[in-house]
């Protein structure tokens, strides 16, 4: 997923439970941990966390990308030096 070009909007089939996350945040949280930060992997890393706490089970969400403005709690940035670094890494 290329950063900051749009947001992920997972939606849940079975309980419709909806969460829009910022690009930016994900695609660092995903390489912090070196995780493949791709939209079918990353739909593989993301799972419904109120259902996961009711029925114990993990639900897959279906992955939208767009421009909606994020919704909930959001992961953290990068501090500004780390980002400026990894723009300027993609960029050139």
């Amino acid at each position: 997923m290329r950063a900051a070009q749009a947001d992920a909007a997972p939606e849940l089939p079975r309980c419709r439970h909806v969460r829009i996350l910022d690009a930016v945040p994900l695609w660092w949280h995903f390489q912090r941990r070196g995780w493949d930060d791709a939209l079918p992997a990353v739909r593989q890393r993301l799972h419904c966390a109120p259902c996961a706490g009711r029925d114990a089970a993990r639900i897959r969400p279906r992955l939208t990308v767009g421009r909606d403005p994020p919704t909930g709690a959001q992961l953290p940035y990068p501090d500004a030096a780390t980002w400026k670094k990894l723009v300027s890494r993609y960029c050139s």
